[in-house]
């Protein structure tokens, strides 16, 4: 029988910083930065968890963030979303 079910274990269970996981990306602190300002304190990663509630997927988010910031860093955004778990 099941007693528990845990959806969410990033912060929860398991403390997560996703500022110690910025340079397992790049080590250029503008990029860092880049990733700070655009991705994590993004409107899809924070505002009302659109991606934790479903309400987009990760692929549509990388699409909003890529088309926000103009395609600067595509790569680098791809890489991130698709990765930072792994940490």
């Amino acid at each position: 029988m099941i007693k528990n079910v845990i959806l969410d274990i990033g912060n929860v269970i398991f403390n997560f910083n996703l500022l110690n996981v910025l340079p397992a990306f790049t080590d250029n602190k503008d990029e860092q930065k880049f990733i700070h300002d655009n991705i994590i304190n993004s409107p899809e990663w924070l505002v009302y968890g659109l991606i934790d509630t479903g309400y987009i997927k990760m692929e549509e988010a990388i699409e909003i963030v890529k088309d926000r910031t103009n395609h600067v860093n595509d790569k680098l955004i791809s890489d991130f979303w698709n990765n930072y778990h792994d940490y």
